[in-house]
Order: C-alpha cells, then structure tokens, then sequence
C-alpha cells in the first residue's frame, strides 16, 4: 500500500525546476529591458548625427604649415595636396616642387616652425624650362608650358606605405608626355589639358609673329599597345584666335575635352564647343555683367 504522503510528493514540483524557472524569468526581464535600452540608445546615436544637420557648418584651424626657408611665396606658382592631407606640395618658377610634410612628423602648431621638406625637380625634356603652368587637382596633374613651345604633363604620384602600423605618404614625380604645341622657340604663356573621361586635348596661349597671343588647341591621340599605352600624339591641331575679340589672356578645357572657354584682356568670354568640324564659336558674354 502506498504511503498518502508518497503520493503527494510525486505531484511536487523539484526545487531544480524552480530554480531554472525563477532564472529564466529573470532572463527574459533583463534581456527585454537591454532590448529596449539599446533600440533606445540607437535613436539617441540617430538623433546625435542628424541634428548637427540643421546647424550651420564651422570652420576652425588645427595647424600651420610653415614653408621651408628655401621656398618664397613670391616665387610659388601652384600648389596641392594629396588625399590624406599630409603631404601638401608647392611649385616654384624655376619648376622645382617641394613636398611638406604635414603628418605626425610634419605637423607644427605655429606659424614659423619646421616641418620634413624634400624637392623635386620637375621631369621636363632636357633643356627645357618652364613658362606657364597649371595644376588640375582632381587628376593630380600638373600641365607645364615650356619656353621651346611644348606642353608637358605630370603626375603627382602619391603612394601610402605601412611599416609596423605606421602610415607613411611617399609622393613621385611622373612625365606622362610632351608634345610640341605652337612654333618652336616661343614660350607658351598660358596652357589647358583635359584628359579625364572623356576625349584628351590640350591648349595653350603663345605669341603670333605680331606679338599678339595665338589660341591653340589641339587634340590627342595615344597609341595602345600590349605593354600600355604608347606615345601621346596630337591628332588634330586649331587656331582660334581669330575667333576671339581682344587679346586672350586665359583659357580652360572641360574635362570631357569638348569645349573651350577663352578670355580676353576685356573681361569677355568666348565659349568653343567641338563638333565633327572642329570648333564652332557657341556664345560671347561677360561674367556677372548684370552685377555691375
């Protein structure tokens, strides 16, 4: 015969199970509330990025560059900087760049201190100097105008290098080519290369035999070849400056290489765009005339 008090012990429930069950609800208790803490901690870190939005930007100064004693600001005609914002470079007339190092190493807090320099000349054909320039920052190109008449483009080669989790900027100077642009022997004074997506070409401003500064333009043409791209040539050369009212003093190129924008000693601007035919004149206006 079974004991009664056997009999109800089988319907207790074990203290082991009680346990866990206690546990478990104290688990989901918890693990509810850090739902709901980090659902709320999201919207405060959304809330955070978001306002900011709605303020007005500020602008404020974290160092000074200072320029090395051997370069003069007289004398500086270009000037850039790499992607990471360490090692900025300056151009000079004599067509040496010098490259800065703004990093770790180059960082100063105050205007006047010294920072790593080290300078390159700038890889042109023998014998030639340089009298125009311009640099494209998007493309790290820096275009050259000769005083024998040619147009020489380089590139500013920068290049990261890591050694033990240490990051280091290095920076090259590269000859991608040279063309001869307008009559041998006369300096261009003025020059413009597109060559980004689209089609290359490449202008410049240069003295006519009357003294005054002749429009050329010209497109280019590379040769492919297993090995990469071969020389640079030009396929198609213009003269514009009969197109143009006044002397011209500056021009541009778009980066697709299909239009020309020229400026003349009046402040007037002369819009080329090229069709099948070469160049056709689109329009002529002054900037901002209406402000006047």
């Amino acid at each position: 015969m079974v004991s009664p008090l056997a009999s109800e012990a089988r319907f207790q429930t074990p203290r082991s199970t009680l346990f866990f069950d206690r546990a478990m609800t104290w688990f989901i208790k918890i693990g509810g509330l850090a739902v709901i803490l980090a659902v709320f901690t999201m919207l405060v870190f959304i809330l955070a990025q978001v306002v900011p939005l709605f303020r007005s930007a500020q602008v404020s100064e974290l160092s000074v560059i200072a320029l090395p004693a051997q370069v003069t600001a007289p004398g500086l005609v270009a000037l850039g900087i790499d992607e990471w914002g360490e090692l900025p470079f300056v151009l000079d007339r004599t067509g040496t760049v010098t490259f800065i190092a703004a990093g770790a190493a180059g960082a100063t807090g105050a205007a006047g201190a010294a920072a790593d320099v080290h300078s390159l000349p700038l890889p042109l054909p023998p014998g030639v100097h340089p009298s125009s320039w311009l640099y494209l920052p998007r493309y790290q190109r820096l275009c050259i105008g000769g005083d024998d008449g040619s147009l020489t483009v380089c590139q500013v080669a920068y290049q990261a290098v890591f050694t033990l989790g240490t990051r280091t900027i290095t920076a090259t100077l590269k000859r991608e080519f040279s063309i001869s642009l307008g009559v041998h022997g006369r300096p261009l004074t003025a020059v413009a290369f597109a060559g980004g997506e689209g089609a290359r070409m490449a202008a410049g401003l240069q003295a006519g035999d009357d003294g005054a500064p002749r429009v050329l333009v010209a497109t280019l043409a590379q040769e492919e070849g297993l090995g990469g791209g071969g020389a640079v040539t030009i396929d198609h050369a213009f003269d514009l400056t009969a197109q143009v009212n006044g002397q011209a003093t500056m021009l541009r190129l778009d980066e697709r290489g299909e239009s020309v924008l020229v400026a003349n000693q009046q402040g007037m601007l002369a819009y080329f765009f090229r069709g099948d035919q070469g160049f056709t004149l689109r329009q002529r206006f002054r900037p901002f005339e209406d402000r006047d």
